[in-house]
């Protein structure tokens, strides 16, 4: 005999479902929306780093928010209970697995996203974001060049309509002093250019009276190579009155590198170094096209990709982190090549009629920056053997611009025993602050000042 409650207790039964199911879709809709945010929909969007989401995406979000607030508040609705409730019934066998799987994956895309762009040390990003073309709406910012091996690309942005970080044009005053350098004349880490040393040492001679001029022609990751040609080809061609060459940091590097030392660095670049050295390159651009910040993220750690390769001629075949732990026998004469190349440099800019200045340079070995980057993984041990080359490499560099300037007798700033008061300091092994950049400017300035090289 057939119970007479049994409909009216199935029909309870399906109201409390559809309630239920109404509630968990409204929350879920709602938890959705709050985490479909920015990070995770840049990863199908690039146009997110660019600063360019569309709004449609925020009205979205917020559509999908309070459609789920909505649910929630109106759960025992009937068009609610009835359009929900019979969709929560036809999916309850799977709707939790789904739902925890969508929730997962949304926070750890936002995760992923988050580590990506605010714990990701700044050059890998950098490196990284060069690589795929998220630079400067997808335009390089540097490109090939037939003597400098590479250069600026004004189109990017990055530098001015003369090619240079800063100055340029035509010379209206009595004192041009261009600045040729690797990053730390460029001012790798200083967002803004006003606060480079090369304007900051423009300021201060200002204050001082002087009228004068300055052109911050530094390029990232130049050696004396790369100086030597680009003050030939651009530099001398501005008519500077005064040359400072802060050369030979990077050329570390070269006096570093296993393999037997060649004076025109090819031991340690090559042109079209070949698949092995672009692999790394090339997959993690195709990486990069999997629209997950999870995959993009395991792709910039595995591969640590070198965004300046791109658009170099010469490719080097061994980094700072390589060359420093490489165990080859290091021969003082490998910092020959510097010492030329400088020499050279002083001889041009003199040849043109213009005043040259050195500076030498003390790299910061024991910076905590290098722990977490070339010494990371190793032991005491090795980290004191990671250091003791490193300094000795350097040692080699700055005596070779010591010598240089022995040599020819250019006045040489003894940048080895410039010491920035805090805050003023080394963020990394050898590229100072905003403030540190400051006093390294003011340090230039006075030398110039002292030796009486600027026209009143």
């Amino acid at each position: 005999m057939q119970n007479v409650d049994e409909p009216a207790a199935g029909l309870a039964s399906y109201h409390h479902r559809a309630r239920r199911g109404a509630l968990a879709a409204g929350f879920f809709m709602m938890a959705t929306a709050v985490l479909l945010n920015d990070w995770v929909v840049s990863a199908f969007a690039r146009e997110y780093y660019l600063g360019k989401i569309p709004p449609v995406i925020y009205y979205g979000r917020a559509i999908v928010f309070f459609a789920g607030l909505a649910t929630v508040i109106f759960r025992g609705a009937w068009p609610v209970r009835s359009v929900v409730g019979r969709a929560y019934a036809a999916l309850e066998p799977v709707s939790g697995i789904m739902g925890f799987i969508i929730i997962f994956y949304l926070l750890a895309e936002t995760g992923a996203h988050a580590i990506m762009f605010h714990r990701l040390e700044k050059n890998i990003l950098q490196a990284a974001l060069m690589n795929v073309g998220y630079v400067n709406d997808e335009i390089p910012e540097y490109v090939p060049h037939l003597f400098r091996n590479y250069m600026p690309n004004a189109a990017s942005g990055v530098v001015n309509q003369y090619g240079f970080r800063w100055g340029g044009g035509e010379k209206k005053t009595r004192n041009r002093i261009l600045c040729v350098g690797g990053s730390t004349t460029w001012g790798w880490g200083i967002d803004v250019w006003e606060e480079t040393y090369p304007v900051q040492l423009e300021s201060y001679l200002r204050q001082k009276g002087y009228d004068v001029d300055t052109i911050n022609a530094g390029v990232q990751y130049y050696s004396s190579a790369e100086d030597l040609t680009g003050l030939l080809f651009t530099g001398l061609h501005t008519h500077p009155d005064i040359v400072i060459i802060y050369t030979g940091v990077n050329d570390v590097e070269a006096i570093l590198s296993p393999g037997e030392f060649k004076p025109d660095y090819s031991h340690w670049r090559a042109v079209d170094a070949g698949a092995i050295q672009q692999s790394p390159r090339v997959a993690h651009k195709l990486a990069w096209s999997v629209p997950s910040w999870m995959v993009r993220l395991a792709a910039t750690l595995a591969f640590k990709p070198d965004g300046f390769q791109a658009s170099m001629v010469c490719y080097p075949l061994y980094n700072l982190n390589s060359a420093v732990k490489a165990g080859n026998v290091i021969d003082p004469g490998n910092a020959e090549a510097l010492y030329v190349n400088t020499v050279n440099m002083v001889a041009a800019v003199r040849a043109h009629g213009a005043s040259p200045v050195l500076v030498d340079f003390n790299i910061q070995v024991d910076n905590p920056f290098n722990d977490d980057h070339l010494y990371a993984g190793a032991s005491a041990e090795e980290k004191e053997k990671m250091k003791a080359r490193w300094k000795l490499g350097s040692d080699l560099a700055s005596g070779a611009i010591r010598r240089a300037a022995k040599t020819t007798g250019a006045p040489l700033i003894p940048y080895s025993g410039f010491k920035p008061v805090p805050p003023g300091e080394y963020f990394d092994f050898c590229h100072l602050n905003p403030e540190g950049t400051r006093q390294m400017a003011a340090y230039f300035g006075d030398f110039i000042i002292e030796h009486g090289l600027l026209k009143k």
